[in-house]
Formats: C-alpha cells, sequence, structure tokens
C-alpha cells in the first residue's frame, strides 16, 4: 500500500471538505509529493485518488498536469467530474486541450463541469467552445447553465 504520512492519510480519507481545506492551508512540499504518488499507485481507496486529483487542482502548480493527464483514461463520470475541475483551474494549453475534449463527452454533466471548467481558463479556444456550446449543446440544461456563464463573464468584464 501506498505509504502517507500523517495526518495526510487519514485527512485524504475522509469525505469532508474541511480537511482538504486543512491541507491547502498546509501546502507542505512533502503532502504535494504523496498527492501526486497516490495518482500513481494502484493500491489507494478511489476516495484518497479523487480528493487527491481535487488537492492538486487546487494547489496552484502546474507541473502536476501531466499527471493528472495520465489519469483521463481511468475515470468513470464523476471521476472525469473531478478530474476536469482540477484542470480548469490548473489552466496550461495542455490542461485547456484535455477540457476542450471533455466538453464533447457523451456525458451532459461531464460537458456542464467542462463549461465551468473552460469559462474559468478564460482562453480563447475555451471561450470560443463556451460560444459554440451556449447554442449547440445536446442539453438544454447545459446551454442555459453556459448562458449563465458567459453573461456572468461579460458582467466582470464590464464592472472592470
Amino acid at each position: 500500500m501506498t505509504e502517507l504520512n500523517e495526518p495526510l492519510a487519514t485527512e485524504l480519507a475522509s469525505t469532508c471538505f474541511h480537511t482538504a481545506e486543512s491541507i491547502l492551508a498546509r501546502r507542505s512540499e512533502e503532502d504535494f509529493e504523496q498527492l501526486q504518488a497516490v495518482l500513481g499507485a494502484d493500491d489507494v481507496d478511489e476516495v484518497v485518488k479523487q480528493n487527491a486529483i481535487m488537492l492538486l487542482g487546487r494547489w496552484e502548480r502546474p507541473e502536476v498536469v501531466p499527471a493528472l493527464l495520465a489519469q483521463l483514461p481511468e475515470q468513470d463520470e464523476r471521476g472525469l467530474i473531478n478530474l476536469v475541475d482540477a484542470l480548469g483551474r490548473l489552466a496550461t494549453p495542455q490542461a485547456v486541450t484535455a477540457v476542450l475534449e471533455q466538453s464533447r463527452h457523451p456525458s451532459p454533466d461531464v460537458r456542464r463541469f467542462a463549461a465551468y471548467a473552460l469559462e474559468r481558463a478564460g482562453t480563447p479556444p475555451a471561450l470560443a467552445r463556451l460560444q459554440e456550446m451556449a447554442t449547440a449543446d445536446d442539453a438544454d440544461f447545459v446551454q442555459t447553465r453556459v448562458r449563465d456563464l458567459l453573461t456572468r463573464r461579460d458582467n466582470r468584464q464590464d464592472e472592470k
């Protein structure tokens, strides 16, 4: 089994986001390295792996993007949503490309979370895809959410 230090092992096993806040507040290099190790481990609980993905997306260290991208083939719908969120927060060109691909996923829930990630990234290709999704997505609720995101983005731009 992948060895994790305490309190990280306990915190990663929790389903409460409060523990994630503790890890992020600490932002230790040792925790970061162990979170990356969790991604490559086959012997960790799925909750632990999903928490590691979520935390790495919020760590603001884009060097983790290749390790996150390597997780794409292993993810079910719920895992893809978590991974899309993480990649969208890091917003490197590679990450945005992966989110753009997921914005065409068969699941409307994955597409909806991809829209959030694309809006957050805010790159020209991301914004162009959002414009397309606002009128052409197969799911009405995705179109509605994308239009809301674009309106909110426009309002923020007007305030500047």
